[in-house]
């Protein structure tokens, strides 16, 4: 049923340094993701394409770095050169025995570095070989690589014992080695300067280094806590206050600036000639950013984060201001946990994750997804009713509510979401309720401007001093938080489940509290223990609620009063509601899970299977399936008609939710400790399924997926364009393939009408027969009946030269084939010239043509006509006009050829090729019909 197509979210690895290259005007950045290449464009960051799976003795391998050559780019992954031709693996180099860690290209020599194995290879790019080779002294670590503009065969080794040395790769040769700087050197860039190279210590220190003088040129220096940053001497610097250095970038537009990136996220800008600070933007990338490189010539700096999975591009337009962000392509940078689509759009996927963020993904623009702001604004009123607001609802203004240096969100994370109807002509209306750890409120937000509302849903107002944010324990008693939320069809109420047992209704629109339900034997709460799940029916007259106490319960909305209480007798983690089905899936304790209809109350099904705790469970949108995911590692997928399992996937990964879409087309599941969301193809839906019985899983019992699909894998399992249009549009100057399908061109009109003429003919007959025109008296013949008699005249003699022409055109293709017939050649000549008359033939010509075939000897014409329609079906041309035309000549002339004794072989031929045709057909629309469908949505 699962059918991999890709993988959302994965901007860029952390496992190898992106690299950025010029080709022609355009710039682009390649970046690696665990065994993935991806390659995007600077001037959009637009993915442009992408790598298969590196996989190496069945298992898929890393890549620890990547550099790139003209058409070519080549991989270092463990101990193996890979090498690549636009992204297609063309071969591999194995020279080296351990792994290796580093890779440069200078000019047209491509030198790999391993140190593990103290080895330094270098290759010849033009003819792919190996020129040379040295090895390095025992406990030189070598972190990074660089070649000095101008000098030449030479390369700088820093190590990380903070030695620096220069060898002469074509002698392998050292040449110098230059005294320890008392720290590891981490980043190491040439400058525009000549025999200046810029080193980035471990300390903070970033020195500029004279490689002939053997001196310092300049030296700064960065703190970790500290804000203000000055130029300090080396007397100053303390190693233990330092901040690593991560990577260095020159300006190269008329601006002496060095920017440089820390560990701790900044990245400061320095004055050369000034010797000062001149900028400083913190918190660019979290965990820091280990790419940093200034555009040759322009004004634009591209900086890459190892750990926020993040790409931006910085522009400097401004002078005395900071470089601001032009734009940026970024994902989750810890694992999401939960997923749903959007209610009215298939093609917008909400994310959840550990990072605090949620996030709108986009199936296939990957330009359109974007984070939520978290930023509390209003989307209605001026400046002071929105401060009045803000104050209300107990959020400071001007101040985020809590930051960690680590995450990107500022409110806590996420643990329950609501995604409702989309309401984009109601402002005050908001689209999503999330429910947050430690938290009682509920917070709202707008699908549709992507922002966070100044709703707050609380039965209480807050204070600006209140701690609900922190979670803490406050005056020795355990604060309560929310844990379930639920929206109601209609968009315009929520529903909050706590960890205390309460269950409250609140109003979208105005956001205020409305009740809430209470049971007399539950001590004025909904349920004695928490609430672990709320779902409303198809009206949003009825509420659900289940509990860790084992009891469902339905209430009324309207009054608020308890109806019915269903006792399932195990902790319920989760229920789902199937709209379409109308059924309620509950996840429980047991790791089993129960179907209750809501009508009877009763439990309808119980699927056993899972050997884990339950993550999360969704009906499909026609609601003949159910889909669940546990933490055994397994998926599952339960036919709720049969009541059994017919579908079970297991991954190294266990999946953690489940979005199904409401086209009922893609399938979306995200998994522990992977930062990308899984997109799969429902073939249940693109083509018909064998749904198979319970005896064949007490044989067959798991279906393993090797691994997830990554960002290019609908690329491999779907035909490309050029495939569809070599498969689909014929050229008869190319070889055409057996397997391969013609079309006319027709549109769907001109077949319909060719097929269905008799009832267009008999449609555009009038109503009312025509009346025959009254004689005019014989003295007014010159006014009337002279007219009348030319006019007539006329339309008989135009007549004429329509069927003269009708004629001659029929007897040129019966003339053809009829030649054909007779000399049998086979060079196609006259099937091309007798399917080219019948191309340029409309649906009159047609039906007159095929009415016009004479059964004299024993229906000769018909069949040569049939012959001809024959060798076009094993032909495979024009498929589409030859199958309404042989439609239209089985309709007219099917009594007839009944009576015709040669005919009967030719009619059993024509239904075999028929019935082989539209086999293939089925079988070619079947494979490119998810394709077709996602690229309509594109549209």
């Amino acid at each position: 049923m699962l059918q991999p197509y890709r993988t959302l979210g994965l901007v860029n690895g952390k496992t190898a340094k992106p690299f950025l290259q010029r080709r022609g005007t355009e710039y682009f950045i390649t970046c690696a993701i665990d065994s993935v290449l991806q390659l995007y464009n600077i001037s959009k960051l637009r993915l442009k394409g992408c790598s298969p799976i590196l996989v190496r003795g069945g298992t898929e391998t890393v890549i620890k770095s990547v550099v790139c050559w003209k058409d070519w780019t080549f991989v270092a992954s463990f101990d193996t050169i890979l090498v690549f031709q636009r992204l297609q693996l063309k071969e591999d180099w194995k020279e080296h025995t351990k792994e290796i860690s580093q890779l440069l290209i200078f000019g047209d020599v491509l030198l790999s570095v391993s140190s593990a194995e103290q080895r330094v290879i270098v290759w010849d790019l033009s003819s792919h070989e190996k020129l040379s080779e040295f090895y390095l002294s025992v406990g030189f670590s070598v972190t990074c690589v660089e070649h000095p503009e101008t000098y030449l065969n030479k390369v700088l080794l820093a190590s990380e014992q903070g030695q620096l040395q220069l060898w002469n790769v074509r002698t392998c040769r050292l040449l110098y080695e230059f005294e320890s700087f008392g720290c590891a050197i981490t980043s190491m860039r040439s400058t525009p300067v000549l025999d200046i190279v810029a080193l980035g210590l471990s300390d903070g220190r970033t020195i500029l280094f004279h490689l002939k003088r053997n001196q310092k040129v300049m030296e700064f220096f960065h703190q970790k806590s500290s804000q203000n940053m000055n130029h300090l001497s080396i007397d100053q610097v303390s190693s233990s206050d330092g901040c690593p250095v991560l990577d260095i970038a020159f300006r190269s537009d008329g601006y002496s600036e060095m920017a440089v990136s820390y560990s701790d996220g900044s990245i400061v800008f320095f004055d050369l000639k000034q010797r000062e600070v001149k900028y400083k933007l913190n918190r660019v990338h979290l965990g820091g950013a280990w790419f940093i490189q200034y555009l040759l010539g322009e004004p634009l700096l591209v900086t890459a984060g190892q750990r926020d999975n993040c790409i931006k591009v910085h522009i400097s337009d401004r002078d005395m201001e900071p470089p601001r962000l032009l734009r940026f392509r970024e994902g989750h940078m810890m694992p999401p946990f939960r997923l749903r689509f959007a209610a009215d759009n298939p093609r917008i996927l909400l994310s959840c994750s550990i990072d605090r963020e949620l996030r709108l993904i986009s199936l296939f623009r990957d330009a359109q997804s974007k984070g939520f702001s978290q930023q509390v604004s209003s989307l209605i009123g001026g400046k002071r009713k929105r401060k009045h607001l803000r104050k209300r609802k107990g959020i400071e203004i001007g101040a985020p509510l809590h930051i960690q240096e680590d995450i990107r969100g500022i409110l806590p994370c996420i643990c329950a979401i609501a995604v409702g109807s989309l309401r984009s002509r109601d402002a005050e209306f908001a689209d999503i309720v999330t429910c947050h750890q430690g938290c009682l409120e509920a917070y709202c937000w707008k699908l549709e401007n992507g922002t966070l509302t100044h709703k707050v849903l609380s039965r209480k107002s807050v204070t600006k001093d209140a701690t609900h944010l922190s979670g803490m324990k406050r005056s020795g008693h355990r604060l309560e938080q929310a844990t379930c939320v639920a929206i109601s069809p209609c968009g315009h109420f929520a529903s909050i489940g706590t960890d205390l047992g309460m269950l409250d209704l609140y109003n979208l629109q105005s956001g205020s509290y409305r009740g809430s339900w209470t049971d007399e034997h539950c001590h004025s709460r909904a349920h004695l223990l928490a609430v672990t799940g709320v779902e409303f029916d198809n009206l949003g007259e009825t509420l659900v609620s289940a509990s860790t106490d084992g009891l469902l319960k339905f209430w009324s909305r309207q009054e608020l009063k308890l109806l019915y209480t269903t006792e399932i007798g195990i902790p319920i983690v989760q229920i789902v509601w199937g709209y379409v089905c109308n059924l309620l899936a509950v996840l429980c304790d047991n790791f089993q899970i129960y179907l209750v209809d809501p009508e009877t109350k009763q439990i309808a099904r119980r699927f056993i299977g899972h050997r884990g705790p339950l993550t999360d469970a969704q009906f499909s949108g026609d609601g003949y399936f159910l889909l669940s995911s546990s933490l055994d590692g397994s998926l599952r997928v339960w036919n709720i008609q049969l009541g059994h399992c017919v579908d079970i996937y297991e991954f190294e990964h266990a999946p953690t939710s489940i979005a199904f879409s409401p086209n009922n087309d893609f399938i979306a599941t995200c998994h522990s400790n992977c930062v990308g969301i899984a997109l799969w193809s429902n073939q249940h839906h693109f083509k018909t399924n064998t749904v198979f019985n319970h005896s064949f899983f007490a044989t067959h019992q798991e279906q393993i997926l090797s691994r997830l699909p990554h960002i290019g894998a609908f690329q491999r399992h779907l035909p490309t364009m050029n495939s569809l249009q070599e498969n689909l549009f014929w050229n008869p100057k190319k070889e055409k393939s057996s397997s391969g399908f013609t079309l006319s061109g027709k549109p769907l009109h001109y077949l319909l009408t060719v097929v269905n003429w008799d009832i267009v003919k008999k449609r555009s007959q009038p109503q009312q027969p025509v009346k025959k025109q009254v004689e005019a008296p014989f003295f007014l013949s010159n006014v009337l009946g002279t007219e009348s008699s030319l006019g007539s005249r006329e339309n008989i003699h135009q007549k004429a030269i329509d069927h003269k022409a009708y004629s001659s055109t029929a007897s040129q293709l019966i003339a053809c084939l009829v030649q054909h017939d007779a000399e049998k050649m086979n060079d196609g000549s006259q099937d091309e010239e007798a399917l080219q008359l019948l191309r340029k033939m409309n649906p009159t010509s047609i039906e007159l043509e095929v009415e016009g075939l004479r059964d004299y000897d024993n229906g000769k014409e018909c069949r040569i006509f049939l012959d001809f329609l024959i060798r076009q079906l094993h032909a495979r041309r024009d498929v589409d006009l030859i199958e309404s035309v042989l439609a239209v000549f089985l309709k007219q002339r099917g009594l007839e050829l009944v009576s015709f004794t040669e005919i009967e072989r030719q009619l059993h031929e024509a239904l075999q090729v028929q019935t082989e045709v539209m086999n293939q057909l089925e079988s070619l629309l079947d494979e490119i019909d998810g394709w077709t469908d996602g690229l309509s949505w594109i549209a």
